[in-house]
């Protein structure tokens, strides 16, 4: 079962996405899966991943997983740059642009971890997450 956690209410604000997300049946911190879909923001993707990383830092299992919807400048090859050297980070790369909400699934479909904050459009902040059970 997914259970949404709407943070609608904080986009236009300075809050983040709130860090401590605990299983209130057993007192422990949830795995997290960063969904972020990209396309063609090879200029940002280096400073986005960085915000990510730091943002969920005080998580030990954390999966970021970046989709590329089909890019037509080097947002794939700076991401495949960025999991060479973090084991934490996947990678989805579509072979053409199919849409935000395609990206979205694929993310969802593949993602490792229980809960999953996904990134806005333009990459600027993690803006809501789901939580299989």
């Amino acid at each position: 079962m997914i259970h949404d956690i709407t943070l609608a209410e904080m986009e236009g604000t300075s809050k983040s996405l709130p860090l401590n997300i605990f299983n209130s049946s057993h007192k422990e911190v949830i795995s997290i899966s960063a969904i972020i879909p990209c396309y063609d923001e090879e200029e940002q993707i280096h400073r986005t991943y960085q915000r990510i990383r730091d943002e969920l830092s005080e998580y030990g299992d954390i999966e970021l997983l970046f989709i590329d919807d089909g890019s037509t400048d080097a947002t794939l090859a700076c991401i495949k740059e960025i999991a060479r050297f973090d084991p934490e980070v996947k990678y989805i790369a579509f072979t053409k642009n199919f849409g935000l909400e395609a990206a979205f699934s694929a993310g969802f479909k593949y993602a490792q971890k229980n809960s999953m904050p996904t990134c806005n459009r333009h990459l600027t902040k993690l803006i809501s997450s789901s939580r299989r059970r």
